[in-house]
């Protein structure tokens, strides 16, 4: 089926319209959200690289999204914590970017909010994208559908203003290889260049790039299988048919690409290799004294990235945040239905996939393969109709599985934003189901009506769109017994919080004390939280005074309340018990003023010891009541990601002092050997 690429002048209407109502959406919902665990890291790495042409800050993420998103930051004038210090030497990113949003003056809610308009800008390119692939291939109603798919996802609405790299990876994917396919068949100079630079700029926004070498490669056999004629389009256009100088023409655009690709990457890294702009020898150092020969730990990656830095063919920011990415793989601790693994699961993505996806885009995926399936079965030519479809849809086809065949591969299982970059794909897809509303009457009531149920669904979540669960996990309620980390709670509702606390002032001030576990880069202070805050995953404040628990209002983020990021990881187990008790009853016998902690001598060995000894005791006492708590519902929800238990003083002896809630011999982790401890 052939259509027309331009939009008529009420189409362009309606598009400029429903990409309105993303943005809408989008912002509204941002605007009422704190900032989330990564964004900290990204703009502090982003305004540095442009303030200090150095890129030592958080190299594991590309230079493209890091910088678009600061990019405002750069015009509007903010300001850029001092580089003499240990923070910037060590490369310290966490401390470096709380010192930028809160430290030197910057108005941390401005600084956000711009942004994520940026931000926002890169998703409406991404839903014009989808929308215009949609378009060519199945008429202006599958490209409507699309577009609708597009702006109603609630995953789609919470990464999308965030100023992290995951929406720009989407974008860039699907741009990339609708670039690439097209100069496979049709190219100029100005066409060729131009693919070549969107390749380049997909390589500087997420290591996963390197995922499109094989598709590419997939790709190119592909078209060279087909035998279409080429048309290269210069001073004269010239129709190519000669398989021979197909294959060559193929190869020149390879070539071509990865030319591209070499030439952005240095580009972004301002052609010098070194990530020091100027570096004092055994002062300035990455993260954590980390270096590409300690990070690369398989003869694969070892084989490929020590040449690479050996001959300077790469930055070394670049080659240091490949090393990072392939070594930080299998070394998180993921969470799935109360399950804990350092391995993962090969169904972990699939899992996130079915129960994060709205029921009404699941059915419209199915309304779309029958319209593919209803066009192909009704032709006179059904091969012949069969193949030139499964040709036009090959470049989606194929990165989705081989994006697919990757996630499941991996063990990195942390979140669903992982699968961003496949969604696109799979919005175009589904613009198939416009075919029905020339075909089957019946069939275009479905469509519609399974727009309408999308959109009811995404309006109902508002503006907690991170916290989506469909109605096969239970809803967003029972997120938290499903999935944690960014697929639920990235540290996005400390504004809601905030409002929580002020609207039930009246029956929190009779039930004593508010304590807050909370998981994420912002500072509750800073949005006017003034609670006592228990063991948090990003404690800004360790100075703080030692005090014992009792009954009270407990808000704890849903990461927190998993055990996942704490030393007693996973459920609670005869180890965590033994050193607890061993901790708890020293504690109970010391002095009074021992427990002020923010009162310990760094100079005095003792006063040192107590420090760690009280922080490793809140780490643990918090752990053992979160055993407690996952036996029981919480009282209320913030966003979904904070959960909120009102506690007796008899609740929080029993929690902290009673039999344990749950006691395993061991701690239940799959992917530990038996001989790894977790305790220390």
């Amino acid at each position: 089926m052939r259509v027309s690429i331009r939009n008529s002048p009420r189409q362009s209407v309606v598009v400029a319209a429903l990409l309105s109502v993303y943005v809408v959406a989008a912002l509204t919902s941002a605007r009422q959200k704190s900032i989330t665990f990564d964004e900290l890291a990204h703009l502090t790495a982003g305004f540095s690289s442009w303030t200090t042409a150095d890129y030592r800050l958080f190299p594991e993420n590309g230079q493209f999204p890091k910088r678009w998103a600061a990019l405002p930051l750069v015009v509007s004038g903010m300001r850029f914590p001092s580089v003499s210090q240990p923070a910037w030497w060590t490369s310290d990113v966490d401390t470096l970017g709380y010192q930028f949003l809160y430290g030197v003056g910057n108005d941390h809610e401005a600084l956000l909010w711009r942004a994520r308009m940026a931000m926002v800008a890169l998703a409406v390119v991404l839903g014009w994208v989808c929308y215009s692939w949609a378009r060519r291939l199945f008429g202006v109603a599958g490209g409507n559908v699309a577009l609708l798919t597009f702006i109603l996802s609630p995953s789609v609405l919470a990464h999308g203003p965030l100023a992290t790299s995951d929406l720009a990876s989407a974008l860039m994917f699907i741009s990339a290889l609708g670039c690439f396919w097209t100069t496979l068949h049709r190219a100029g100079r100005l066409r060729l260049a131009g693919s070549a630079l969107v390749m380049g700029l997909l390589f500087v926004t997420k290591m996963s790039a390197f995922l499109m070498v094989p598709v590419a490669i997939a790709l190119t056999l592909i078209r060279i299988a087909g035998g279409r004629p080429f048309i290269w389009s210069g001073r004269e256009q010239h129709l190519i048919e000669d398989r021979r100088r197909l294959v060559a023409r193929c190869g020149w655009i390879l070539a071509a690409h990865a030319l591209g690709i070499l030439l952005v990457i240095w580009t972004f890294y301002g052609f010098r290799y070194s990530a020091f702009r100027d570096a004092i020898p055994e002062r300035d150092r990455m993260q954590f004294g980390e270096t590409i020969d300690t990070l690369v730990e398989s003869n694969i990656t070892r084989a490929a990235i020590i040449p690479a830095r050996n001959l300077h063919l790469l930055p070394e920011s670049y080659l240091f945040g490949l090393a990072h990415v392939f070594n930080r793989s299998g070394r998180f601790l993921a969470f799935l239905n109360g399950r804990y693994s350092v391995d993962g699961w090969w169904y972990f993505f699939p899992y996130c996939w079915l129960v994060k996806t709205p029921l009404p885009t699941l059915a419209l995926l199915v309304l779309s393969a029958g319209a593919l399936w209803h066009r192909i079965v009704r032709s006179t030519a059904t091969r012949r109709r069969l193949s030139r479809i499964s040709y036009r849809l090959a470049p989606l086809l194929v990165f989705f599985v081989a994006y697919w065949t990757a996630a499941i591969a991996t063990s990195l299982n942390l979140g669903e934003r992982h699968l961003l970059p496949a969604y696109p794909a799979l919005f175009v897809l589904i613009g198939a189901a416009g075919w029905w509303f020339s075909k089957s009457r019946v069939a275009a009531t479905l469509v519609t009506l399974a727009v309408l149920w999308l959109s009811v669904d995404s309006m109902r979540i508002w503006p907690d769109y991170l916290a989506y669960f469909n109605s096969l996990a239970g809803g967003p309620r029972s997120g938290y017994q499903h999935l944690v980390d960014s697929s639920l709670d990235w540290g996005q509702d400390l504004v809601g919080l905030k409002r929580w606390l002020d609207r039930n002032a009246p029956i929190i001030s009779s039930s004593g004390p508010v304590y807050l576990s909370y998981f994420g880069s912002g500072n509750p202070a800073r949005y006017g939280i003034e609670v006592q805050q228990i063991y948090s995953y990003h404690d800004w404040r360790r100075g703080r005074p030692f005090y014992d628990l009792r009954g009270g209002t407990y808000c704890i983020s849903a990461t927190m309340l998993q055990s996942v990021y704490t030393q007693a990881r996973g459920p609670w187990a005869a180890p965590y018990e033994q050193r607890y008790e061993a901790e708890r009853i020293e504690i109970q016998h010391a002095e009074p003023a021992m427990r002020d902690s923010s009162a310990a001598s760094v100079t005095n060995p003792e006063d040192v010891r107590w420090h760690r000894l009280l922080n490793d005791f809140d780490e643990f006492r918090f752990a053992r009541l979160c055993a407690y708590l996952r036996r029981r519902a919480p009282d209320d929800y913030v966003g979904y990601s904070i959960l909120i238990f009102r506690l007796s003083d008899d609740e929080v002896r029993q929690a902290l002092t009673g039999p344990p809630a749950e006691l395993w011999p061991l701690p239940q982790i799959k992917g530990l050997t038996s001989g790894t401890s977790l305790v220390n």
